[in-house]
């Protein structure tokens, strides 16, 4: 039998946040997440990534470490970046804390109704010479035969890759989206984001129990007339509050198993009940 949330973690509901994450999940297949987040559907299942979860808590930890000390990271240091340091906050730990909190502000719509949206950050940083806070994200990657030194990952991060998704434009959508919650906040905010890459070595020959990895900072330009956020936002509520299932998602995988699913209902005589049963 198929668990559907309670009514207090739907759309509107008491305890509903509207993440970066469920955004961009809105923006991939609004049919999905009204099926999720307005009648109750669980998601389906992905295999949990603790390998890139560990990274994320080593570098923070690392991050922290220069917090303390009002010093730059040394990555920021040798690319000419001295005056970019970790921005020194009692909410940092409050910020990183996606589930419960994060960076977050009620974005109110002109029916008079709000939803808090929110976000988990990995880090932000403080430019000392513009006083305003810098984006950054910590993604860990390996880069299959091909030269992955930074000068090369400088030159063709943004667009290789493109044949297996379009997951770096979600990157770019995640800075702009943590970036508009800062500036919701009060905060000025640089338009010159980061992602800090760390990439295994395609030069290690043996296993020895460890993985070495390189590190590259690359530099992402934030747009809000692309990422309109807002915008964003507003088509979301409009999505949710339609009486009307959006239609099925032709690029979007669980669409396309759920209509294979009834095709396949269909041609053995399964008729009875089947699109109930799709969507209960």
């Amino acid at each position: 039998m198929v668990k559907i949330k309670k009514q207090d973690y739907l759309w509107k509901g008491k305890r509903y946040r509207l993440s970066r994450s469920k955004s961009e999940n809105h923006e991939k297949c609004s049919r999905c997440f009204y099926l999720q987040d307005k009648i109750g559907l669980p998601a389906q299942n992905m295999p949990p990534f603790n390998l890139n979860k560990r990274t994320d808590v080593l570098l923070k930890e690392e991050f922290d470490e220069y917090r303390k000390k009002g010093e730059p990271h040394p990555i920021f240091s040798k690319n000419n970046l001295s005056n970019i340091i970790p921005f020194d906050s009692d909410l940092i730990e409050e910020w990183r804390e996606a589930q419960t909190a994060g960076v977050q502000y009620k974005h109110e719509f002109p029916d008079g109704s709000h939803v808090t949206v929110c976000g988990g950050i990995d880090d932000v940083l403080f430019n000392t010479d513009t006083k305003e806070l810098v984006m950054i994200d910590y993604k860990s990657t390996w880069f299959e035969n091909v030269c992955q030194d930074s000068e090369w990952i400088l030159e063709h991060y943004w667009n290789y890759d493109v044949k297996k998704g379009d997951y770096k434009r979600w990157y770019k959508y995640q800075l702009n989206f943590y970036a508009h919650l800062f500036r919701k906040n009060g905060y000025s905010v640089s338009n010159t984001a980061y992602i800090y890459l760390v990439h295994a070595d395609n030069n290690q020959d043996t296993w020895d129990n460890k993985i070495n990895f390189e590190a590259t900072l690359i530099p992402a330009n934030l747009d809000p007339k692309i990422y309109d956020i807002n915008q964003i936002i507003n088509n979301v509520n409009e999505t949710m509050e339609s009486n009307c299932i959006p239609p099925t998602n032709p690029d979007c995988r669980t669409c396309f198993r759920e209509s294979e699913i009834i095709d396949k209902a269909y041609s053995h005589g399964l008729t009875d009940g089947v699109q109930q049963g799709m969507l209960l």
